[in-house]
């Protein structure tokens, strides 16, 4: 019997072989009420190549994210699902709510630092009128 065990470090980029690492990756970020930033890419991209340094300095100053990269041209099925059409293409999820969205900011390591804070921010769960503020 073989047993094939995951391991998702926290402060690194994850590299996904598989849609079972994959859904591995998910739950382990669940599991720690992370949220998740995937970056699918082509290794011939020079573009990708420039994001990596800028992925890696992100992900180790932060463990409130999850981060994982997913060659699209190997790994077609997931690029599908996540429709992916360029390269890269940086998607991102909260972990309580499930769903996938396009990261359309700049891919610096300002626009991820404040996507970071924004989804750490507790959500607004009242309404104000503009007498009271």
């Amino acid at each position: 019997t073989i047993l094939l065990l995951y391991v998702f470090a926290e402060g690194t980029v994850n590299e996904i072989e598989s849609k079972k690492e994959y859904g591995e990756f998910l739950k382990a970020a669940q599991a720690e009420e992370q949220w998740v930033l995937l970056d699918f890419y082509a290794p011939w991209c020079a573009h990708c190549a420039r994001l990596n340094p800028i992925l890696e300095e992100f992900a180790a100053a932060r463990t409130s994210v999850r981060v994982a990269k997913i060659d699209a041209t190997r790994h077609k099925g997931l690029a599908t699902e996540h429709v992916v059409d360029g390269y890269p293409t940086l998607r991102f999820r909260v972990s309580a709510d499930g769903e996938f969205r396009d990261f359309k900011g700049a891919r610096d390591l300002n626009a991820l630092e404040a996507l970071d804070a924004r989804l750490r921010s507790p959500p607004v769960t009242e309404n104000l009128n503009w007498n009271q503020v």
